[in-house]
Protein backbone atom coordinates (compact mmCIF):
# COMPACT_ATOMS: atom_id res chain seq x y z
CA UNK A 1 0.00 0.00 0.00
CA UNK A 2 2.84 2.39 0.86
CA UNK A 3 4.58 1.72 -2.47
CA UNK A 4 1.32 2.38 -4.37
CA UNK A 5 0.86 5.67 -2.51
CA UNK A 6 4.46 6.67 -3.29
CA UNK A 7 3.96 5.91 -7.01
CA UNK A 8 0.70 7.87 -7.11
CA UNK A 9 2.36 10.78 -5.29
CA UNK A 10 5.38 10.78 -7.64
CA UNK A 11 3.15 10.47 -10.69
CA UNK A 12 0.97 13.30 -9.41
CA UNK A 13 3.97 15.55 -8.71
CA UNK A 14 5.42 14.84 -12.14
CA UNK A 15 2.16 15.60 -13.88
CA UNK A 16 1.50 18.71 -11.78
CA UNK A 17 4.99 20.07 -12.39
CA UNK A 18 4.65 19.66 -16.16
CA UNK A 19 1.77 22.14 -16.22
CA UNK A 20 0.11 20.18 -19.02
CA UNK A 21 -3.33 18.67 -19.26
CA UNK A 22 -2.81 14.98 -18.67
CA UNK A 23 -4.92 11.90 -19.29
CA UNK A 24 -3.77 9.04 -17.05
CA UNK A 25 -4.65 5.38 -17.37
CA UNK A 26 -4.78 2.93 -14.51
CA UNK A 27 -1.64 1.69 -12.85
CA UNK A 28 -0.80 -1.98 -13.44
CA UNK A 29 0.84 -3.81 -10.54
CA UNK A 30 3.27 -6.53 -11.61
CA UNK A 31 3.21 -9.82 -9.71
CA UNK A 32 5.98 -9.85 -7.10
CA UNK A 33 7.03 -13.31 -8.35
CA UNK A 34 7.99 -11.73 -11.67
CA UNK A 35 6.61 -10.65 -15.04
CA UNK A 36 6.12 -13.70 -17.25
CA UNK A 37 7.37 -13.44 -20.83
CA UNK A 38 3.93 -14.35 -22.22
CA UNK A 39 2.02 -11.88 -20.01
CA UNK A 40 0.78 -8.63 -21.57
CA UNK A 41 -0.46 -5.59 -19.70
CA UNK A 42 -3.19 -3.64 -21.52
CA UNK A 43 -4.11 0.02 -21.26
CA UNK A 44 -7.27 1.42 -22.84
CA UNK A 45 -7.77 5.13 -23.29
CA UNK A 46 -10.03 7.49 -25.20
CA UNK A 47 -8.99 10.65 -26.99
CA UNK A 48 -11.95 12.90 -27.63
CA UNK A 49 -10.15 16.07 -28.66
CA UNK A 50 -10.54 17.52 -32.12
CA UNK A 51 -6.80 18.13 -32.43
CA UNK A 52 -4.76 15.21 -31.11
CA UNK A 53 -1.56 15.89 -33.05
CA UNK A 54 0.32 17.48 -30.13
CA UNK A 55 -0.08 14.64 -27.64
CA UNK A 56 2.80 12.64 -26.16
CA UNK A 57 2.52 9.18 -24.65
CA UNK A 58 4.71 8.15 -21.70
CA UNK A 59 5.27 4.84 -19.92
CA UNK A 60 5.87 5.11 -16.17
CA UNK A 61 7.95 2.19 -14.94
CA UNK A 62 8.58 1.47 -11.26
CA UNK A 63 11.30 -1.06 -10.43
CA UNK A 64 13.48 -2.05 -7.50
CA UNK A 65 17.01 -3.30 -6.92
CA UNK A 66 15.99 -6.87 -7.78
CA UNK A 67 15.91 -5.77 -11.42
CA UNK A 68 19.21 -7.07 -12.79
CA UNK A 69 19.49 -5.31 -16.14
CA UNK A 70 20.62 -1.85 -17.24
CA UNK A 71 17.86 -1.59 -19.83
CA UNK A 72 14.44 -2.99 -20.68
CA UNK A 73 12.84 -4.13 -23.91
CA UNK A 74 9.09 -4.16 -24.52
CA UNK A 75 7.05 -5.67 -27.30
CA UNK A 76 4.26 -3.19 -27.89
CA UNK A 77 1.05 -3.42 -29.85
CA UNK A 78 -1.29 -0.49 -30.20
CA UNK A 79 -4.74 -0.70 -31.71
CA UNK A 80 -5.98 2.61 -33.08
CA UNK A 81 -9.61 3.82 -33.19
CA UNK A 82 -9.88 2.74 -36.85
CA UNK A 83 -8.82 -0.80 -35.70
CA UNK A 84 -5.46 -0.63 -37.47
CA UNK A 85 -2.56 -1.89 -35.36
CA UNK A 86 1.12 -1.12 -34.98
CA UNK A 87 3.62 -3.49 -33.39
CA UNK A 88 7.04 -2.38 -32.24
CA UNK A 89 9.97 -3.36 -30.05
CA UNK A 90 11.00 -0.61 -27.64
CA UNK A 91 14.25 -0.31 -25.70
CA UNK A 92 14.83 2.01 -22.77
CA UNK A 93 17.83 2.48 -20.48
CA UNK A 94 17.09 2.41 -16.76
CA UNK A 95 20.66 2.85 -15.49
CA UNK A 96 23.71 4.86 -16.44
CA UNK A 97 26.88 3.11 -17.64
CA UNK A 98 28.25 3.15 -14.09
CA UNK A 99 25.16 1.26 -12.87
CA UNK A 100 23.43 4.19 -11.14
CA UNK A 101 19.67 3.96 -11.57
CA UNK A 102 17.98 6.76 -13.49
CA UNK A 103 14.59 8.05 -12.42
CA UNK A 104 13.36 9.15 -9.04
CA UNK A 105 12.28 7.48 -5.86
CA UNK A 106 13.10 6.66 -2.29
CA UNK A 107 14.90 3.60 -0.89
CA UNK A 108 15.37 0.82 -3.43
CA UNK A 109 12.33 1.65 -5.60
CA UNK A 110 12.77 3.93 -8.63
CA UNK A 111 10.22 5.33 -11.09
CA UNK A 112 11.29 6.40 -14.55
CA UNK A 113 9.34 8.18 -17.27
CA UNK A 114 9.84 6.68 -20.74
CA UNK A 115 8.68 8.49 -23.88
CA UNK A 116 6.76 6.29 -26.33
CA UNK A 117 7.22 7.75 -29.84
CA UNK A 118 3.77 7.48 -31.36
CA UNK A 119 1.41 9.65 -33.38
CA UNK A 120 -1.93 9.94 -31.60
CA UNK A 121 -3.86 11.65 -34.36
CA UNK A 122 -7.16 9.78 -34.29
CA UNK A 123 -10.13 10.57 -32.12
CA UNK A 124 -11.55 7.55 -30.27
CA UNK A 125 -10.52 4.47 -28.30
CA UNK A 126 -6.94 3.15 -28.22
CA UNK A 127 -5.57 -0.03 -26.70
CA UNK A 128 -1.88 -0.37 -25.81
CA UNK A 129 -0.46 -3.79 -24.89
CA UNK A 130 3.02 -4.11 -23.37
CA UNK A 131 4.93 -7.39 -22.95
CA UNK A 132 8.41 -7.68 -21.48
CA UNK A 133 10.94 -8.78 -24.10
CA UNK A 134 14.02 -9.46 -22.00
CA UNK A 135 14.63 -13.07 -23.09
CA UNK A 136 13.89 -14.36 -19.64
CA UNK A 137 10.80 -16.35 -18.73
CA UNK A 138 10.22 -14.43 -15.50
CA UNK A 139 11.47 -10.86 -15.16
CA UNK A 140 11.91 -9.84 -11.52
CA UNK A 141 12.20 -6.38 -10.02
CA UNK A 142 9.47 -4.61 -12.03
CA UNK A 143 6.78 -3.39 -9.65
CA UNK A 144 4.36 -1.21 -11.61
CA UNK A 145 3.53 0.11 -15.09
CA UNK A 146 1.38 3.09 -15.97
CA UNK A 147 0.88 5.36 -18.94
CA UNK A 148 0.16 9.04 -19.26
CA UNK A 149 -0.76 11.21 -22.21
CA UNK A 150 -0.07 14.92 -22.20
CA UNK A 151 0.02 17.85 -24.54
CA UNK A 152 3.41 18.19 -26.22
CA UNK A 153 5.75 21.08 -25.66
CA UNK A 154 5.57 22.23 -29.31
Amino acid sequence: MLKKNILIFLLGMLLYSCGSEVFVSEVKTINSDGWNADESHSFNFDLNEENTKDLDLFIHLQHNNDYRFQNIYFFSKITFPDFSTKKDTLQYYLAEKNGKWMGSGMSNSKTILLHYPLNLRQKGNYKLELTQAMRTEKLTGIEKLAISIEHGKN
